[in-house]
């Protein structure tokens, strides 16, 4: 009995020994494959999808804003000029602050615009970034018109995840053109295309850089406007798509950086409704806005960590318009919610004069 004890002992002992010879040459094996990793040649690419997606949103949102007020109404509308501010908060933590201007003819217009937006994620990025455009429009009938003009972005800030910062600069043009389908139903087509430079610093300023940047962009909205008895209602259905591709690049004092790309189509559904006649001067509103991301695709250097992007984005809002004889003033606040919660708040106002 004490002879087989011993000879399974040994038989154990030997068996884990190849146990945990084993062990340790998969763990050799699998340490000695490429890793994704935060702060790696390249790893700075890693965070233009998101700037690329903020950038559009100001610049598609600002010149369907301009255009919707271009819009013929009742009258044929008079040469006037609008003053827009306004603050808002991203992700509960960022700020966006904007002015916009409409000179308005009764075949050509121009107007302009910029917003100011701050992101702030501590894991990923710290940025403030400006966009706008300037843009002529030109009246081929009642209804419709084309435009066509420049659209911009800059912006800087720090990329914490590799201790290091980024500057961008964008210059690029839009065009399109805004139908009326038939009476209150409008179709939208924004098309942009921006050529940028990014430079960048990361490990606490020993690597520096830079790379250039090719982005496009395609948004095309219906919209229809719904009369009630004392509300009027906007609902707007549309289709996104943005692609960017980065150049390749050495990096100072780093290593060689492949080029790369990224582009995503999303589904954007707003309505607003305004209740007219309730208030002394004054029409409430409510308002909602949808955006959902159904198709993305990140192509990173090898061995940079992509970070995972939420898919949808929500905002409810309501606020209050007041109007005169020859002005309007807009005030509205909101809550942005996407699939890990509550996502901040924004507000905004707004100051229209008609002469």
């Amino acid at each position: 009995m004490g002879r087989e004890m011993q000879t399974y002992w040994q038989l154990l002992r030997s068996s884990s020994g190849w146990f945990f010879s084993a062990l340790i040459a998969a763990f050799l094996v699998v340490a000695s494959l490429p890793a994704e990793a935060r702060n790696v040649p390249g790893s700075t690419t890693s965070v233009t999808d998101e700037l690329s997606e903020a950038s559009t949103d100001i610049l598609v949102r600002d010149v369907k804003s301009a255009l919707r007020k271009l819009r013929p109404d009742d009258r044929e509308p008079a040469s006037g000029f609008s003053f827009s501010p306004g603050v808002t908060r991203n992700d509960g933590q960022g700020d966006l602050t904007g002015l916009s201007g409409s000179a308005v003819g009764p075949t050509f217009s121009v107007f302009a615009d910029a917003s100011f937006r701050a992101i702030e994620d501590t894991d990923d990025l710290d940025y403030d970034m400006a966009a706008g455009a300037l843009v002529l429009t030109y009246r081929t009938a009642p209804g419709s018109q084309i435009f066509g003009g420049l659209i911009f972005e800059d912006g800087d800030g720090t990329t914490p995840f590799n201790s290091g910062t980024l500057e961008s600069e964008g210059r690029g043009f839009t065009l399109g053109f805004d139908h009326q389908l038939a009476d209150d139903v409008y179709v939208t087509l924004v098309l942009g295309r921006l050529d940028l430079d990014y430079d960048f610093s990361r490990s606490a300023g020993a690597i520096t850089g830079s790379f250039g940047a090719e982005r496009i962009f395609a948004d095309l909205t219906v919209e229809a406007l719904l009369h009630g008895a004392s509300t009027q209602t906007t609902l707007g259905f549309g289709l996104r798509h943005v692609k960017q591709d980065n150049d390749g690049y050495l990096e100072n004092g780093g290593g060689a950086v492949a080029p790369s790309s990224f582009e995503s189509s999303s589904l954007v559904l707003a309505s607003r409704t305004d209740f007219t006649d309730t208030m002394n001067g004054g029409s409430p509103f409510i308002e909602a806005d949808l955006r959902h991301d159904f198709s993305g695709e990140s192509l990173l250097p090898p061995g940079v960590f992509d970070p995972d992007q939420e898919e949808t984005h929500l905002r409810l809002g309501f606020g209050v318009a007041l109007s005169g004889p020859s002005h309007e003033i807009e005030a509205g606040i909101g809550a942005n919610f996407n699939e890990d919660g509550r996502a901040g708040y924004d507000a905004r106002a707004q100051v229209h004069f008609r002469f």
